[in-house]
């Protein structure tokens, strides 16, 4: 079953086959109330990590082909939250996540019994293994990424690390999101969301338990089976993101040369005012060599220097070339 994207490959901000996940969970030396019964998983999603030192997308304003540049490596650009609700550790289960919030209260009222410690006999007749409890809480992506199927693929992802030794993992699909006038979220919208986000848990083996909470069951096969069609699906998109970038590639026109190539003047052209970028070093009026830019010029300087030779100097222009004087000659 693939689960196709609503948007088209050509509008993610970057390469999808960098995203990456770093797991993190504290806690002190001395648990303290339930934190020894109820863990926080936190699940960062990055662009790729701080330490990457090659980045061919990275631009300061776009990409080569003219779309927004790839996100900073080592950016967040999502976050999954998940609880393990940990069994025989002598606390009260229910206790410690009506303590914690009321989805988790939720979670815990429709899988245990009253006794808040087992598991109730709906969960039994679902759930035929025992252990923990793993809650998928919440999976966020920035809205640049949200449309892909990337959040079940990194749903998926992550219960596939976090859920050993669990016999289940528990969802209460809500609205994780709302806004600003939250007069405008009406029952009619909620409901919307709620079922949208219902059917992506669907894809990757959440079934509808009671009370609006989905279960996974982890002994079974259905839930490895999902996740491998979520990584063809993010296969086939980070082929047609590929696709994307080679074809916008192709047609991008070629640069346009910085400066026109200047035009070589004529012999017998009159001579034009030195330009002032290409020629910047050389003066606007000389005398002699240095000022003889052109064939015209040298030929005139020749003949003067003719003239010079033949007796008939030109006055004023006596110091145009060097003398080069016979031995005998000139003064003295």
């Amino acid at each position: 079953m693939s689960l196709a994207s609503i948007r088209p490959a050509a509008e993610l901000p970057g390469d999808p086959s960098r995203l990456h996940f770093f797991y993190s969970h504290g806690h002190p030396v001395r648990p303290r109330d339930y934190e020894d019964t109820l863990e926080c998983w936190h699940v960062q999603v990055t662009y790729g990590v701080s330490a990457d030192e090659c980045d061919d997308e990275l631009a300061e304003g776009t990409d080569g082909d003219g779309t927004p540049a790839a996100p900073q490596s080592g950016s967040e650009i999502g976050e999954i939250i998940l609880y393990r609700l940990r069994a025989y550790t002598g606390h009260n289960r229910w206790e410690a996540a009506d303590a914690h919030s009321g989805d988790l209260e939720t979670i815990a009222s429709a899988v245990l019994a009253d006794n808040g410690h087992d598991y109730n006999d709906a969960f039994d007749e679902t759930i035929e293994s025992f252990g923990d409890l793993l809650v998928l809480d919440r999976v966020r992506l920035d809205k640049a990424w949200r449309g892909f199927g990337l959040g079940p693929y990194c749903a998926a992802e992550a219960i596939r690390r976090l859920s050993g030794g669990c016999c289940a993992v528990a969802a209460y699909p809500g609205m994780s999101e709302y806004p600003d006038n939250q007069d405008e979220a009406t029952e009619v919208s909620r409901d919307e969301a709620v079922g949208k986000i219902a059917a992506l848990w669907e894809s990757i083996g959440f079934h509808r338990f009671q009370h609006g909470v989905w279960l996974l069951d982890t002994a079974l096969k259905e839930p490895g089976e999902r996740l491998e069609e979520r990584r063809a699906d993010l296969e086939a998109l980070l082929a047609a993101y590929q696709a994307h970038r080679l074809a916008s590639a192709d047609t991008s026109p070629d640069p346009v040369p910085a400066t026109a190539a200047q035009p070589v003047p004529s012999v017998g052209a009159p001579r034009s005012a030195p330009d002032p970028v290409t020629r910047w070093d050389t003066p606007a009026s000389a005398d002699g060599l240095s000022g003889a830019a052109t064939l015209t010029d040298l030929r005139a300087l020749l003949h003067r220097w003719r003239r010079d030779r033949a007796g008939a100097p030109v006055r004023g222009r006596a110091a145009v070339l060097p003398a080069h004087r016979n031995p005998g000659t000139g003064p003295g």
